[in-house]
């Protein structure tokens, strides 16, 4: 998938991801945007900023970031126990699929009349708030080499936007490359006594 995207804090001019078919696994790319850098009166100081992310069942809250996406979802909510209901949303009528991901987090999947993935939400601990929503939601669904994808991925957490991805392309079944970095050894500590 390559398209741009912001986060609430900085823009960003490219971002790669890319999922294995077979495990709940994705791996983020992301190109800061070239700004000249700028700064004082409150305005962090921008560069270029290269910067990679893994999300797998072994990160977060158990692959939870990879079951916020359409593909995702769907993977998780076939290996669990869904129960299906309806509601209104908007004047429309929406099929709500839910289930427990990791037997802890409850997420809802909101699936439109072209059986298209309109909305994914859940709720996770925090300390001040209680259970805090996060919310993705997916529009604008296009035809990439005849996979549906939403070009437009919005996500919040409480009120407040964290992520604004605009998907310009998307290669079905291409190939994966997630290398794992090199192990490194463990720094050694230089420790001098003096007696006093």
């Amino acid at each position: 998938i390559d398209g741009s995207f912001s986060l609430a804090w900085a823009p960003y001019d490219k971002l790669s991801l890319a999922g294995g078919p077979d495990a709940l696994v994705a791996k983020v790319e992301l190109n800061k945007i070239s700004t000249s850098v700028s700064g004082g009166g409150g305005q962090p100081l921008y560069t270029d900023a290269p910067g990679a992310a893994v999300a797998s069942d072994n990160s977060a809250w158990g692959g939870g970031s990879v079951t916020l996406t359409p593909y995702g979802f769907v993977k998780a909510a076939l290996a669990a126990h869904p129960t299906m209901s309806t509601t209104k949303v908007g004047g429309r009528q929406l099929t709500v699929v839910s289930f427990m991901a990791r037997d802890k987090y409850k997420v809802n999947g909101y699936i439109n009349a072209e059986h298209l993935i309109e909305k994914v939400e859940t709720w996770t601990p925090q300390p001040t708030l209680g259970d805090m929503l996060i919310e993705t939601t997916f529009a604008g669904y296009r035809d990439f080499g005849g996979v549906k994808f939403p070009t437009r991925i919005v996500q919040k957490q409480w009120i407040y936007p964290v992520l604004d991805l605009n998907v310009t392309d998307v290669q079905p079944n291409a190939a994966v490359n997630l290398p794992v970095p090199p192990a490194q050894p463990p720094q050694v500590a230089r420790v001098e006594s003096t007696k006093i």
